[in-house]
C-alpha cells in the first residue's frame, strides 16, 4: 500500500522538522484508509515533551534528549483524534524527524510503534530537511517495512 500526501503537508513536515532542529519534531498524519490506499489530507504538528513530562513511560538513558526521542502527551492525542473525526478523518500515521541521522527507524522507533499506523521518517542534517522515507511495522513487530511516498501535487 502506499501512502499518498499532498505537497502543501510533505513541505509542513518538511518546515517543521527544520524549524525544530536540532530537536526531533513529531506530528500525526490525518487522513483516511481504505481499500488498500492510505491518503494524508493534513498534518497534526504535536509538542515534544520529552523533557518536560512528569510521566515517561519509557526506559530514560542519560543520552536520550528532545534530539533523540519524542513523547506524545496523552491529551495532545486525543485532542488531535477528536479533531480528525470532527473533519471526517483518522490518525493514520505519525511522522517524526531525526536530526543529522538517516530517516531509518531506530530500534525505540520499532519497539514503540503500532502495526496499523504509517511512520514517516525525515531526515534533518544541519537544519536542513533531506530525505522522507514511510514504513509500516511488519505484522510480527520484527522489522520495517518500506511504505511508498506519492506526492500529489497541489491544485
Amino acid at each position: 500500500m502506499a501512502m499518498e500526501i499532498k505537497q502543501s503537508e510533505y513541505r509542513r513536515i518538511e518546515a517543521h522538522g527544520a524549524e525544530i532542529y536540532p530537536n526531533e519534531c513529531q506530528g500525526f498524519l490525518l487522513g483516511r484508509q481504505e481499500d488498500g490506499r492510505a491518503e494524508v489530507l493534513d498534518i497534526y504538528r504535536l509538542t515534544n515533551v520529552w523533557a518536560t513530562s512528569g510521566v515517561n513511560p519509557f526506559e530514560v538513558r542519560p543520552e536520550d534528549s528532545t534530539r533523540n526521542r519524542t513523547l506524545v502527551d496523552p491529551k495532545d492525542y486525543l485532542k488531535a483524534d477528536r479533531e480528525a473525526r470532527e473533519r471526517g478523518m483518522d490518525i493514520i500515521g505519525y511522522y517524526h524527524s531525526h536530526p543529522d541521522h538517516p530517516a531509518q527507524p531506530s530500534e525505540f522507533d520499532r519497539k514503540h510503534a503500532h502495526p496499523f499506523l504509517i511512520y514517516v521518517i525525515l531526515a534533518v542534517e544541519q537544519g536542513v530537511p533531506r530525505q522522507m522515507i514511510g514504513w509500516l511495522l511488519s505484522e510480527d513487530q520484527t522489522r520495517f517495512l518500506p511504505e511508498e511516498i506519492i506526492i500529489q501535487e497541489s491544485i
